[in-house]
């Protein structure tokens, strides 16, 4: 059986530190990461645009499914000259479109997203973001049930963003 909590602090450097076997972050099927949340891991977690970048742009057949690739911590690397892999993460196709001023989160696609997330990393701990309740204009309060009820096999923290 998981647990589930919420916390305050910053996703990336959570993970960059290793805290987390995963994290996980919404995603849209243009490969745009742009902004919000997926702008810092775009900057600091260069594999997440590669495993992006190699999907088709506009393909509506990623909504629910998801790329992952490593986490290295780059500046950690520099200082102590040592590479050492942090964990993975995981883009969510949650999303079809990009933009703001409408709901774009598609609850369908994040129940898949989590469904299939619990069944291939049963045991593991996972790091997400508010996921789909910030740009994507979705209500927290239906994100965090289906996260709650499909990650039940998982160690889940919620990371509110603080500098």
């Amino acid at each position: 059986m998981g647990s589930f909590k919420e916390i305050e602090g910053n996703l990336i450097d959570m993970a960059l530190d290793g805290e987390f076997n995963l994290i996980g972050h919404g995603a849209n099927c243009f490969c745009k990461m742009g902004s919000g949340i997926a702008k810092e891991i775009a900057a600091r977690i260069p594999d997440a645009v590669r495993t992006d970048n190699e999907t088709e742009k506009g393909d509506i057949k990623k909504l629910g499914n998801f790329t992952y690739g490593n986490i290295w911590n780059v500046e950690e690397e520099k200082r102590t000259g040592e590479e050492k892999l942090k964990g993975y993460i995981l883009n969510l196709y949650t999303q079809y479109n990009y933009g703001t001023y409408s709901i774009k989160v598609d609850y369908e696609a994040l129940t898949l997203c989590m469904r299939k997330i619990n069944k291939l990393y049963k045991g593991y701990t996972i790091g997400l973001n508010k996921i789909g309740a910030g740009l994507a204009g979705g209500n927290w309060d239906k994100i965090k049930k289906i996260i709650q009820t499909e990650l039940v096999d998982m160690d889940v923290t919620i990371v509110h963003y603080k500098k």
